[in-house]
């Protein structure tokens, strides 16, 4: 599974590159455990399966539709060769990079930094009697 993992956390990287070329973008892969992996809502152990879902949240903050979709596997020796060449000539393809656009970059660092600002902040608060703020306001009208 590590090297469909692997595959599956090019294509965000890539696609952040190409945001005006898509609405929707289509992952075919034959690995029900990395499609499952990478969709799941749950927080993982694995670093690298976080990382594509961060992507994936990058690439749906700008409006954009990923959707994975299982295929069929290669079966024998032939199919197997088939899929190898494919798969190595598809990482080849993301050696080419194009400038970002400056309303595409200010987009992703402002997003980014959102996203820093709020998981630092929930961070912080999380060991803070004021975590429960809203609570302890709700029982103080109660009490009134």
């Amino acid at each position: 599974m590590h090297g469909e993992l692997e595959a599956i956390s090019l294509v965000p990287q890539q696609l952040i590159y190409r945001l005006q070329a898509f609405e929707k973008v289509v992952i075919l892969m034959d690995s029900k455990a990395a499609i499952q992996a990478a969709s799941s809502n749950s927080q993982s152990k694995s670093k690298k399966i976080n990382n594509i879902k961060e992507a994936l949240k990058h690439l749906q903050a700008f409006k954009k539709i990923v959707i994975f979709q299982g295929v069929p596997s290669f079966f024998g020796p032939e199919g197997n060769k088939i899929s190898d060449k494919l798969a190595k000539k598809g990482t080849t393809l993301h050696a080419i990079r194009t400038p970002l656009q400056t309303d595409t970059m200010k987009k992703l660092l402002n997003h980014k930094i959102a996203m820093r600002y709020k998981q630092e902040t929930d961070e912080l608060a999380a060991t803070k009697k004021w975590r429960d703020i809203h609570k302890i306001w709700a029982n103080l009208r109660r009490k009134q």
